[in-house]
């Protein structure tokens, strides 16, 4: 019966290793603010300016199809994903080696502007951020495991490129 169970179940090949991202959705499905949780994984200088106005550049299409660039006020920060890569995942203390595992991976995945990362990536990552500073090694087995039973930060495997494409037909 186990033997059965393995055969069954394959590894993605190398060429198309499963990848991860934080679905934005979910967090709106499962009653939770998105927008809360990234403003506490600012850093301190930007955390300063929450409730300040900014004005952020804006491209609109007009009925022919003519781009026109409008400039609105928001509230800081327009884009959370994108202030934490430019800004805050520059800074020695955007992940600590001290930091639970699954918030140091919500952190790179961040810092990546939310781009789709296999678990190898996601290891390289923490390792060139400092994560592994106390002789930690951590697994991509182990990174996956955690994506997959996240129950938190809304993580989720990327739709394959061919999955994509199917759909748009």
């Amino acid at each position: 019966m186990i033997q059965d169970m393995e055969t069954e179940y394959q590894e993605p090949t190398s060429n198309c290793k499963p990848r991860y991202h934080i679905n934005l959705d979910w967090h709106q499905r499962n009653g939770r603010s998105f927008r809360v949780l990234m403003e506490s994984r600012l850093c301190p200088s930007c955390r300063g300016l929450l409730g300040t106005e900014v004005e952020e550049r804006v491209a609109t299409v007009k009925r022919k199809g003519e781009v026109v660039h409008e400039v609105r006020t928001v509230p800081f920060p327009a884009n959370p994903i994108a202030q934490v890569r430019d800004c805050c995942s520059k800074s020695r203390e955007y992940i600590r080696p001290n930091m639970p595992l699954r918030e140091a991976i919500f952190r790179v995945v961040l810092a990546s502007g939310n781009q789709p990362l296999n678990t190898e990536e996601i290891c390289q990552q923490l390792e060139w951020m400092g994560y592994g500073e106390r002789a930690r090694y951590i697994s991509p087995e182990a990174i996956k495991r955690m994506l997959e039973c996240d129950l938190f930060y809304g993580f989720v495997m990327a739709p394959l490129l061919d999955e994509m494409q199917t759909e748009a037909t």
